[in-house]
C-alpha cells in the first residue's frame, strides 16, 4: 500500500498533490524518527509531497 501526505506551506493534509499540475522538481531521501521531523526540515513555503521508504 502507498501512503503519502502532502505538505503545502507547513499545513499537513492527506493524501498526494492535487494541484493544477504536479511537476516532479526533485527527490530527496532523508532518515527521521517521524513525520514531525521530516516537516521540520522542509522549507517554510512551498508543497512537498512525503512518503515512507521501506
Amino acid at each position: 500500500m502507498d501512503t503519502a501526505t502532502s505538505v503545502q506551506d507547513h499545513v499537513l493534509r492527506d493524501g498526494t498533490f492535487e494541484g493544477a499540475t504536479s511537476d516532479l522538481t526533485g527527490v530527496q531521501v532523508v532518515e527521521a524518527s517521524d513525520l514531525d521531523v521530516v516537516v521540520g526540515l522542509l522549507p517554510r513555503a512551498g508543497t512537498y509531497e512525503v512518503r515512507p521508504v521501506t
